[in-house]
């Protein structure tokens, strides 16, 4: 795939790192947003700019220009202000139509995936109640893509099984809305460092528009 200009919401945490990482070693343009720059360590290649990923006027300005967006948007914790997801998405979306731009990528939450029909695997009983309101806003957000994103909008959701530290294997499986699970039965794990394999691979050759997916080992 030929160069494109993406723009990175979330920059500066475990996956955005490693998305920014993923996308300049593939030879693609990245501005990283932050609403404080001055956090963001200085890398070769990267375009750092202020924004406000809750204001649609500023993710306009930010965005203009580019080919795609991704979002790896979060709460500062897990357990403070996780309507800040929802937020973001509606900004987001009104950003993306001013600014004329169709393509974005969204990561999610591990706890809005079904471990069996019509049950998530954030209501299994063993699931932290100090991660439920994040785990909801997650599912709140992949509503408001499935139903009031504008249709000239390309996204993809994608819904990682745990993730955690790891290396780099360019390997990973793709789901659709069910947890995947290990040999032993227990919810799969993924890597930040794949998990960014994965958004990369599929803004590159897009499989997956207008839905969501899961991606774990």
């Amino acid at each position: 795939m030929s160069k494109v200009k993406i723009v990175i919401f979330g920059a500066t945490g475990n996956v955005g790192r490693k998305v920014v990482a993923e996308a300049l070693a593939r030879g693609h343009q990245v501005t990283a947003v932050s609403r404080n720059p001055q956090k963001m360590e200085p890398q070769a290649g990267v375009i750092q700019v202020q924004g406000e990923v809750s204001d649609p006027a500023s993710v306009a300005q930010v965005i203009a220009g580019s080919n795609a967006v991704i979002s790896t948007v979060g709460p500062e914790n897990m357990n403070k202000n996780p309507e800040v997801l929802e937020t973001a998405i509606h900004s987001l979306l009104s950003g993306l139509e001013r600014a004329k731009i169709v393509r974005l990528l969204v990561l999610g939450g591990t706890g809005t995936l079904e471990i069996a029909p019509g049950l998530l695997f954030m209501d299994n009983p063993e699931f932290p109640d100090f991660i439920k309101p994040v785990a909801q806003a997650h599912l709140r957000v992949l509503q408001i893509l499935q139903n009031e994103a504008p249709t000239e909008i390309e996204w993809t959701y994608f819904t990682p099984g745990i993730t955690q530290a790891g290396e780099r294997t360019g390997k990973y499986r793709v789901g659709k809305d069910q947890l995947l699970v290990d040999q032993a039965g227990n919810p799969s794990v993924i890597a930040w460092e794949d998990m960014a394999v994965a958004m990369l691979d599929e803004l590159e050759k897009p499989q997956h528009l207008r839905e969501r997916i899961t991606i774990a080992y």
